[in-house]
């Protein structure tokens, strides 16, 4: 296997896709896997403080974080935004459960690999506001 070049990488479609029947919703939608900035968001999300001072996976927000974050159209746009996080709770468990795990799936996110990445994550506790 060669070494590969910036441009190579920087040129490579690595993000896939899959469609996935909702029968629930009278078709399909598209998972897609996360970039890296999705999942760093994601994984900024899930991961709460707990009583204990140590990170906790929050799954009450993790398939409605991923449906919104990693579900679009036939032209690869995003679907939802987080303003349509309170609708979509209200829709099929089933359904969101089968669209969060294609993008969980695709993304290379488990339960375990989730407790992983989060086990020493510390919170960016910072507004983004100050250039390094």
């Amino acid at each position: 296997m060669p070494a590969l070049t910036r441009t190579q990488i920087q040129t490579a479609s690595d993000i896939k896709t899959e469609r996935v029947a909702v029968p629930e919703w009278g078709g399909y939608v598209n998972a897609k896997a996360m970039s890296g900035y999705e999942r760093e968001q994601f994984e900024q999300t899930v991961a709460q403080p707990g009583a204990d001072g140590k990170i906790q996976i929050s799954y009450k927000q993790m398939r409605i974080t991923a449906v919104i974050a990693c579900t679009v159209d036939d032209d690869g746009n995003h679907i939802f935004t987080d303003a349509d996080r309170d609708w979509l709770n209200d829709k099929s468990g089933a359904a969101l459960d089968r669209v969060a795990s294609a993008i969980l799936r695709l993304s290379g996110i488990s339960q375990g690999a989730t407790e992983a990445a989060v086990e020493n994550f510390t919170p960016d506790l910072s507004d983004g506001s100050s250039s390094a």
